[in-house]
């Protein structure tokens, strides 16, 4: 009786190759959406950075 599990290194091969490119655009969507991510918060500093607080009118002492 064999107890050692039958492999078949095609089977193997073509699992590895058909879940490479799933895993490749998964890896290059993330790496864009943290591109995208970082410049939205630059543009996000820059439009805040020009605001200021407005300036508040006081009472004169008397």
């Amino acid at each position: 009786m064999n107890n050692q599990p039958n492999h078949n290194p095609f089977i193997l091969e073509l699992g590895i190759s058909l879940l490479t490119p799933p895993i490749l655009l998964g890896l290059t969507i993330s790496r864009e959406v943290g591109e995208m991510m970082d410049n939205l918060g630059s543009a996000s500093e820059e439009i805040f950075r020009g605001q200021h607080l407005p300036i508040l009118k006081t009472k004169p002492k008397t």
